[in-house]
């Protein structure tokens, strides 16, 4: 029956005291951070990005809205990949 399990054979190492560093982003900037002219809202061209992820991670919606206009896209894509670019 074990072969039908997740970890199948292999023990499962817990995390003990340790950064779980698993879903951060490399070289992220905080919202805090951005410049203030983002922040009014006076200029065309400032898109912001986010990802709906379905159940089970099998489908993904990415949504493009500029800040300005509310011009929106969205793109679904079948499955998420890493490093998969559009």
């Amino acid at each position: 029956m074990y072969t039908y399990l997740r970890h199948q054979a292999k023990p499962y190492r817990k995390r003990y005291g340790k950064d779980d560093y698993r879903g951060t982003i490399p070289g992220r900037v905080d919202i805090d951070q951005r410049p203030q002219l983002v922040d009014d809202k006076i200029r065309l061209g400032d898109w912001e990005a986010d990802t709906v992820i379905g159940k089970g991670h099998r489908g993904v919606l990415v949504t493009l809205t500029e800040r300005v206009s509310k011009l929106n896209f969205a793109v679904s894509i079948i499955r998420k990949e890493p490093g998969f670019k559009l």
